[in-house]
């Protein structure tokens, strides 16, 4: 039994490295999946501001700013199937590149 979970953990983990890489690469979803995605990352944004309304400390409210700033920004980029500021500001940081940076030498 254990080792029915253990193949089935590691095939899981295989499928989700490549499906990762691959989910960054491709554009063009179907519009009702990014009207879904875009009304989800709305209403998570809308818990924010529920949570900005109703804690008092500076704490929770700078979280719930966050939470709002990610999440309507996820929602404007999968609305408009952009890539979010996150993963612009994450490609400027540390970009892609198929050749290795670091060069043995000889």
């Amino acid at each position: 039994m254990s080792t029915t979970l253990l193949r089935l953990s590691e095939s899981i983990s295989k499928n989700a490295r490549k499906r990762g890489s691959v989910m960054a690469k491709i554009k063009g979803d179907r519009v009702e999946e990014r009207v879904y995605k875009s009304l989800w990352h709305v209403l998570i944004a809308g818990v924010g501001v529920y949570e900005l309304r109703n804690h008092k400390t500076r704490l929770s409210k700078f979280l719930a700013c966050g939470l709002i700033a990610f999440h309507a920004d996820a929602a404007i980029a999968d609305a408009l199937d952009v890539p979010p500021l996150s993963r612009r500001i994450l490609d400027v940081v540390r970009p892609h590149h198929d050749e290795p940076t670091c060069k043995k030498r000889k």
